[in-house]
C-alpha cells in the first residue's frame, strides 16, 4: 500500500465493470483537480486541459453541448494517454430449455445477476 500511496511504481493495472453511460464518470480516473471526485486516478493524473473539460461538462445539462465538451475530453485524453485500456469485456450468460427464474439484470446491473440464481430452476 505505501507503494501505491507513494505513486512509486512503472505501471498499474486498473479494474471497473459496468457500461457507464454518463460520461462525468470518467472523472473517477482522470480528474485531477482539487474537487477531489475522483476514486481510481491512481496513476495521479492531472491535466488542467482534462479538468477544465471534465467542469464544464459536468456543469451543463444540455445534451449537445456535453457531447461536444466529452468528444474535445476524449481528444484530449488520447492526446495524453495516461490510461492504456487493454480489455472490454461483455458479460455473457448461457440459456437453455427448461431452466426458469434466471434474470439477467439491465446494463451495469448485469454483473449481479448472479444473485438471482436462488431463484433458478432447471425442469
Amino acid at each position: 500500500m505505501a507503494k501505491a500511496t507513494a505513486a512509486d511504481y512503472d505501471f498499474t493495472v486498473l479494474g471497473s465493470l459496468g457500461e457507464i453511460t454518463d460520461a462525468d464518470w470518467l472523472s473517477n480516473y482522470y480528474y485531477g483537480g482539487d474537487k477531489l471526485v475522483r476514486t481510481n486516478n491512481s496513476p495521479y493524473f492531472n491535466g488542467p486541459q482534462i479538468n477544465e473539460l471534465l467542469d464544464k461538462g459536468r456543469a451543463t445539462v444540455d445534451k449537445d453541448e456535453r457531447a461536444k465538451v466529452y468528444d474535445a475530453f476524449v481528444d484530449r485524453a488520447l492526446e495524453l494517454s495516461p490510461l492504456v485500456y487493454f480489455m472490454w469485456r461483455e458479460q455473457n450468460y448461457a440459456i437453455r430449455k427448461g431452466v426458469t427464474g434466471f434474470t439477467n439484470m439491465p446494463g451495469f446491473l448485469t454483473f449481479q445477476s448472479g444473485l438471482s440464481i436462488e431463484n433458478t430452476k432447471v425442469e
